[in-house]
């Protein structure tokens, strides 16, 4: 699940990789930085809910958790890799992730 992660990563100017012998080398670009320093709040939400689910409903729950996490970021992947999309379709999934991310935050209190 890595990889596919780390091309789109590439795709979106937001790591650069560089072959060294066998390996890739992927490093964060200015870009990249920006966008993870930007959206650190919402990353941080997510581990820590799934951390408290984890702890407070039992792993089952933590486990949906991750499920529709991971089922959520396989989506993007996919449309993001899958085709060319436009800067309008690309910002249209970035609003829908935000908003998601706002929903997510809203509840309970």
């Amino acid at each position: 699940m890595i990889y596919p992660l780390l091309s789109m990563l590439e795709d979106l100017g937001h790591v650069v990789v560089r072959q060294d012998s066998n390996k890739k080398l992927h490093t964060i670009t200015p870009e990249g930085q920006a966008f993870l320093d930007e959206n650190r709040g919402f990353v941080k939400a997510i581990f820590a809910r799934i951390s408290r689910s984890g702890r407070e409903r039992g792993a089952h729950c933590g486990r949906d958790i991750k499920h529709s996490l991971h089922a959520l970021k396989e989506a993007v992947v996919s449309k993001s890799r899958g085709e060319a999309l436009s800067e309008e379709q690309l910002q249209q999934i970035q609003a829908i992730l935000e908003r998601a991310a706002d929903d997510v935050q809203k509840v309970g209190g």
